[in-house]
């Protein structure tokens, strides 16, 4: 899950000895929210003596999608794909790549819809905290008539009322019964849907094994299964940039397998900067 995607921290500690910034971990351009650089900026005017920096991605094999990219895939998919409807996995707790995925799903015509009463709830709620304005059409669209609730931002519509549009369903990992179901009553099994799976970060071993089940069952109703990595943590070649918002004296690398790696930069960029 992307743990450091908005709304993330950064703290600042001052005694009398010393002045420390400890970041979090955090996205340095964001899909969608604040400016990461200008907050860091404003919390070290005072001078910073010490920086506790989280360098997750340092050192991982895997690439992350930059949000330029991220967008121009989803640009390009749209662009090929000619069903009607497709269905959309991401961590619930990542808001910003949900609200970017439902943009872009507005941009080229698709109407978002949750059926999960989970995930529409923490989306709500987040829209509310965010201060968000919702432009066009958010659907709930309930799988069951028992226990329906309301949402400030989503329309209640039943999946009858929604056949001659074209819909995006977010669907969570094991929500494999609800797809089965949506394809059927609308009548499209077999008809070679499209699943995208938004992964933020490492794969924890539980995920691995619902997504493998999920990717099994998928296979079966004919769906292809199409993942996205978009990391919730800045890029390593953005860490010259958080130095030179910050200008810290000295850091502390943590939640990094390559803190070396990190000193030897602040050493080399530092030297600019002071």
């Amino acid at each position: 899950m992307c743990l450091s995607a908005y709304p993330s921290y950064a703290f600042r500690i001052d005694t009398d000895d010393v002045s420390l910034i400890y970041t979090g971990d955090f996205r340095v351009k964001s899909l969608r929210f604040g400016d990461s650089l200008s907050n860091l900026s404003i919390l070290a005017e005072d001078g910073v003596d010490i920086a506790i920096i989280e360098g997750t991605n340092f050192g991982r094999r895997m690439n992350y999608l930059t949000p330029n990219q991220f967008e121009a895939l989803f640009d390009e998919l749209f662009e090929n794909y000619r069903q009607k409807i497709l269905f959309f996995t991401a961590h619930p707790l990542d808001f910003e790549a949900t609200l970017s995925v439902i943009e872009l799903l507005w941009k080229h015509s698709y109407v978002p819809v949750f059926e999960n009463p989970y995930y529409a709830q923490i989306l709500d709620v987040m829209i509310e905290i965010s201060n968000y304005t919702v432009e066009n059409d958010l659907i709930f669209t309930p799988m069951r008539t028992s226990g329906i609730k309301t949402y400030e931002n989503f329309e209640i519509e039943y999946l009858s009322n929604l056949k001659d549009m074209k819909l995006a369903f977010f669907i969570p990992i094991s929500g494999i019964k609800d797809m089965e179901t949506i394809l059927r009553l609308l009548n499209l099994l077999g008809e070679n849907i499209l699943h995208v799976t938004i992964i933020g970060e490492s794969i924890e071993e539980e995920w691995i094994i619902e997504e493998r089940k999920l990717e099994n069952w998928l296979s079966l109703l004919g769906i292809t299964s199409y993942r996205i990595h978009l990391s919730g943590h800045y890029h390593p070649y953005e860490f010259v940039e958080i130095i030179d918002a910050i200008k810290p004296k000295k850091i502390i690398p943590i939640h990094t397998m390559q803190p070396e790696t990190m000193l030897n930069l602040f050493q080399k960029f530092s030297q600019k900067f002071s």
